[in-house]
């Protein structure tokens, strides 16, 4: 069901937009952040409609802690990536 929405949006792979382009520049500044996204999951990838500070407009799903988060009931609370095996 949740793939079935995100598909009848049509979003996915569209080209950016300065309104996400716009959100995720606050978001960077306010929460003091190198890196905001606003981030689509499909079934195998990551899509990024906006990305501050990573290069790269998508991730592979296995990378993903959104597929972490989804996958889950609880809060996701990662406190450091780096010392995250998972990520």
């Amino acid at each position: 069901m949740r793939l079935q929405a995100l598909r009848s949006y049509g979003i996915l792979d569209t080209p950016r937009e300065a309104a996400f382009e716009d959100i995720t520049r606050l978001a960077s500044i306010i929460c003091q952040t190198p890196i905001a996204l606003i981030s689509l999951v499909d079934a195998e990838r990551q899509w990024f409609k906006s990305e501050r500070g990573m290069g790269e407009r998508e991730t592979p799903l296995f990378k993903s802690m959104c597929a972490h988060a989804l996958l889950d009931s609880d809060v996701l609370v990662v406190p450091d990536t780096r010392e995250d095996v998972r990520f």
